[in-house]
């Protein structure tokens, strides 16, 4: 018999192979033998961001956060999920709750920055996107929203430094 992990596991490649469907049965009958399992629950909802189905993602994901209240992934995922639905504020305060669990969850940073680079406040963006950089200096996508977010400050030496190490890793082709 096939145990609730071996699905998880099996369900995680076939997503991360774009085999969406195919994921979403394995997630679902690993469900089935682990209706709890938070783990199992968050990386369906995964396969549903990926989907764009944002609606789903977040119930999926309000669900993990119930059974695993101090799990910072599942709130910066609930954060995206809530922010794409246009509850900007719902975004921020899930963003928040993964900062106050993990404060080195760069991804957290990264999508607080970008709350704040949408509401026309570049000195906070500034701030959440250099923290996000300086604790995750391989991410192309905070180098590029820092850089954006220089830009709209006029901080043209700065641009450039952020421009600079955003073409060199992207150059490299390595993705963090």
């Amino acid at each position: 018999m096939v145990s609730a992990e071996q699905l998880n596991s099996e369900g995680i490649r076939l997503s991360d192979a774009g085999k969406y469907d195919k994921a979403l049965f394995a997630f679902t009958t690993a469900l089935e033998l682990e209706p709890a399992n938070p783990r199992i629950i968050y990386n369906m909802a995964l396969v549903f961001i990926r989907k764009g189905d944002y609606a789903t993602a977040g119930e999926l994901l309000e669900r993990a956060v119930a059974l695993e209240p101090d799990e910072a992934d599942y709130h910066c995922d609930l954060g995206l999920c809530r922010y794409r639905l246009g509850d900007r504020e719902g975004g921020l305060a899930a963003y928040d709750r993964a900062l106050e669990i993990d404060p080195t969850h760069s991804t957290a940073w990264n999508n607080r920055g970008v709350y704040f680079f949408q509401g026309e406040r570049y000195g906070e963006a500034e701030e959440c996107f250099r923290t996000s950089v300086n604790l995750n200096p391989d991410w192309e996508d905070s180098w590029f929203n820092l850089r954006d977010t220089y830009e709209m400050l006029g901080d043209r030496k700065r641009w450039k430094e952020a421009n600079n190490m955003y073409r060199k890793l992207m150059k490299s082709g390595r993705k963090s």
